[in-house]
């Protein structure tokens, strides 16, 4: 859900300056055991308010970039695109 408001590096990197609960896994499909790789997870308490404050207290720093007080590096935040149905 968060990967379609800010970018993944910008997500994970974010997490990790607050210091936000996460807890080291691997990913597991018995179907496609090829595909088995280290991950995060994170607490969802938090996890939510965390996000929108960041994107909450942005502001513009040129181009497509935004800068917040409550994180140290510039980082974009995407649009969610509109669902449309073909007919």
């Amino acid at each position: 859900m968060f990967g379609a408001c800010i970018a993944k590096e910008a997500f994970f990197a974010y997490l990790e300056e607050i210091g936000h609960p996460a807890v080291p896994c691997i990913t597991i499909d018995p179907d496609y055991p090829s595909s088995n790789s280290e991950s995060i997870a994170y607490a969802e308490t938090g996890l939510e308010d965390a996000i929108k404050k960041l994107i909450t207290s942005a502001t513009k720093a040129g181009g497509t970039y935004y800068k917040s007080l409550l994180y140290s590096r510039k980082f974009t935040i995407k649009g969610i695109n509109s669902i449309a149905h073909k007919k």
